[in-house]
């Protein structure tokens, strides 16, 4: 059985689209590695005309009423007549569209990316979603958590469900190689979304302070609700800079030109930005909590406290510069044979 003999339809609730080119990119990153032209259904929380491209459809769901989400998936699935229907991050409106598949004989896979379902958030997950999450992960015929820690999460709420870990995919890039030791300043950066409850912006900033001005900058990228108050927060520092939103291609490029990236997270089901930050040649700082962080080497600093935090400031002033890692096991290619593999073990 090669892997373009199995007819997949994916359903999606993230996915990128023309008003945000990062929405659920990590989902994307995974079913462009299931093959060509794959199938997609997807059901985006926002306002836009439906979105036609080859084999997908892509809608603007937000208004969208359960009982038209649910006749669009049938209809799909009667049109594409799919083998396996890949499921990507829990909602409760998939389990009508589970029991369908499963009603129809289809094999059914789901792909979770979703921190709600960490051990550290489990129990502020309402009984009621927690419940029919158990009974979705419970009824699909596997269960693929991007890291260890998020399979463990899962576990706990669904004690019967298959399970089989599937990380992110962090592909290769072009690195420009930058000698930042010759620059009057140590540049760290930090990529993520704008919400200092889980991203922590606000923390780090705190921590970099303690730093000598003219020895160190620091540069945000991320747009999300709590952008404005980090633009009003960093304009009484001349060494902080806040970019707002760059898509994961501009991501790639401007990550060489810093010495260091940072990620102090209250959570991260992964943690992908700290592999990118070690392939593209830079320090990493990150928290051992994290799904990715077994998969540090040694230019990641483990952090777990805004004291440990403020060292790692200070010990990367005085480092050399990071060598650039490899990680090449979680390109597109390795994960492709890994979801094949999974695919063609529902049908032995």
């Amino acid at each position: 059985m090669e892997q373009n003999d199995i007819l997949i339809l994916h359903v999606v609730k993230w996915y990128p689209y023309h008003k945000d080119t990062q929405h659920g990119i990590f989902v994307k990153k995974h079913i462009d590695a299931t093959g060509d032209k794959p199938h997609i259904l997807g059901f985006i929380n926002d306002h836009f005309p439906p979105i036609q491209t080859n084999n997908s459809t892509i809608f603007g769901a937000k208004k969208m009423t359960f009982a038209a989400k649910f006749g669009t998936f049938i209809s799909t699935v009667n049109a594409v007549k799919p083998a396996i229907i890949h499921f990507h991050c829990f909602a409760p409106d998939l389990i009508p569209m589970l029991w369908y598949a499963r009603l129809r004989g289809i094999k059914v896979v789901h792909s979770e990316h979703w921190s709600g379902l960490l051990p550290v958030n489990l129990m502020k997950l309402e009984p009621w979603k927690k419940q029919l999450a158990k009974w979705f992960f419970e009824h699909v015929h596997l269960v693929l958590p991007v890291s260890a820690v998020l399979e463990e999460g899962i576990h706990t709420v669904a004690p019967k469900a298959h399970l089989k870990v599937i990380p992110n995919i962090v592909e290769k890039h072009e690195v420009m190689i930058s000698n930042h030791e010759e620059r009057p300043s140590v540049s760290f950066c930090m990529v993520a979304d704008v919400v200092f409850k889980v991203k922590r912006q606000n923390v780090v900033l705190e921590a970099f302070k303690n730093l000598e001005q003219v020895k160190a900058e620091l540069h945000f990228y991320g747009g999300g609700p709590d952008l404005g108050l980090l633009e009003a927060m960093a304009s009484r520092l001349p060494n902080v800079y806040v970019h707002g939103r760059i898509s994961n291609d501009q991501v790639l490029a401007i990550l060489p030109s810093h010495k260091a990236h940072v990620l102090f997270s209250e959570y991260e089901t992964f943690g992908i930005t700290t592999i990118e930050a070690r392939k593209a040649g830079i320090w990493a700082i990150s928290r051992p909590v994290f799904g990715a962080s077994a998969l540090k080497d040694s230019c990641t600093l483990m952090v777990d406290n805004t004291e440990e935090l403020t060292d790692s400031f200070k010990q990367i002033l005085e480092e050399n510069d990071a060598f650039i890692a490899d990680y090449s096991f979680l390109e597109s290619h390795p994960i492709s044979i890994q979801l094949f593999e999974a695919y063609k073990g529902l049908f032995s």
